[in-house]
């Protein structure tokens, strides 16, 4: 699952590690993929006995926790977005690799009551209690089935080998901006061509999924986008800018609502375990 092509950039930061660790051993590093989750990590540690690193990508992220396994350094552990994995790779490749308990940070942020804080904060109260009562169905139920769709056509990607490229549906093409309705017959017909299949065969697929928690199967990506076309119209949001709504739902997601999540309590025995301070 885990490409080796990356090795050189996964050297740079084993080294990188190495340095730091030189310098003051008893800090824990936490190595993440991202200048996002970065951010969010820095935020929830203790900036003086923990550093956090992005590394680029996923496989930067494992390839350098595996090199560095053969050293002597033991305060460093990796955190990668779960991405589907645990539905295809029965394990994860080393001890000190920690994947998100949802698809991925966004989706564990929009699974928690910070979306219910932020929608608090940035939409029109009017505006959903208007847009709850005509639909039925609560601004967050609204928002998972929109974005469920997108993630079980990403499922059944990757598990038919279909390798398609989901630049090529993005959510802002298939969800109405004035309505904040999904054209899912449109989005399965578009997905079958880039698959190959027909949309008869695609809907055979979908029938057929084995029952997931929705936010392992929803990309977190996808639902703020989805969100996002929510916020321009019915919804009545103030905070329209993909990087501005995710920052705000960071701030949202505070040290309470990780601290009830699996990955945390994975960070607290691996803290205990190597005798580390990662959070405060």
């Amino acid at each position: 699952m885990y490409s080796a092509n990356l090795a050189v950039n996964a050297g740079v930061i084993a080294a990188s590690v190495k340095m730091h660790d030189a310098a003051n051993s008893r800090r824990a590093q936490i190595l993440v993929e991202g200048p996002t989750d970065q951010r969010f990590w820095e935020a929830r540690s203790n900036g003086t006995t923990c550093l956090v690193l992005h590394c680029g990508s996923k496989d930067t992220v494992v390839k350098a926790v595996l090199k560095l396994a053969a050293t002597h350094i033991k305060r460093v552990f990796g955190i990668i977005d779960d991405d589907h994995d645990r539905f295809f790779v029965r394990s994860l490749p080393a001890g000190n690799i920690f994947r998100t308990d949802e698809s991925d940070l966004e989706s564990m942020m929009l699974a928690s009551r910070a979306l219910d804080r932020v929608l608090v904060e940035i939409c029109d109260r009017d505006a959903i209690k208007a847009y709850e009562a005509t639909s039925g169905l609560t601004v967050r139920q609204a928002l998972e089935s929109r974005a469920l769709v997108f993630g079980e056509l990403r499922y059944i990607s990757r598990e038919q080998s279909f390798l398609v490229d989901f630049k090529r549906l993005s959510p802002w093409r298939f969800v109405d901006r004035g309505t904040w309705q999904l054209d899912r017959s449109l989005l399965v017909t578009e997905f079958s061509g880039l698959a190959g299949i027909t949309v008869d065969d695609t809907e055979a697929f979908i029938a057929a999924l084995p029952q997931r928690p929705i936010w392992q199967l929803i990309q977190g990506h996808d639902a703020i986008q989805v969100l996002r076309i929510g916020l321009d119209g019915v919804l009545g949001g103030s905070i329209r800018e993909e990087a501005a709504l995710t920052a705000v739902l960071r701030l949202a997601y505070d040290l309470t609502l990780l601290s009830s999540t699996n990955i945390y309590a994975d960070i607290v025995c691996w803290q205990v375990s190597t005798s580390s301070r990662v959070f405060a």
